[in-house]
């Protein structure tokens, strides 16, 4: 069987880029939020990454990358941006 990879993955595979997937298991009864992902994987979660994409009301993307206990205020990144 193929091993199966995310268009990131293939991208830092093109660039040569090193990586590590991390695994976890997930289904309807299995909580996949960053908290409880970090903790299986044994790592803080001030140390783990979410990454968020915005639409603007000026119909922008924008994209935000924030520690998983934390959300991301739209006011404060509509700010951010410029919007």
């Amino acid at each position: 069987m193929a091993e199966v990879k995310t268009n990131v993955m293939r991208l830092l595979d093109k660039k040569k880029i090193n990586y590590t997937p991390h695994f976890y298991p997930h289904g309807d009864d299995i909580p996949t939020d960053g908290i409880t992902i970090a903790e299986f994987l044994g790592k803080d979660p001030a140390t783990v990454y979410k990454t968020l994409v915005t639409r603007s009301a000026s119909k922008n993307y924008y994209v935000f990358v924030v520690p998983v206990a934390e959300h991301l205020d739209l006011k404060k990144a509509a700010k951010s941006v410029g919007e």
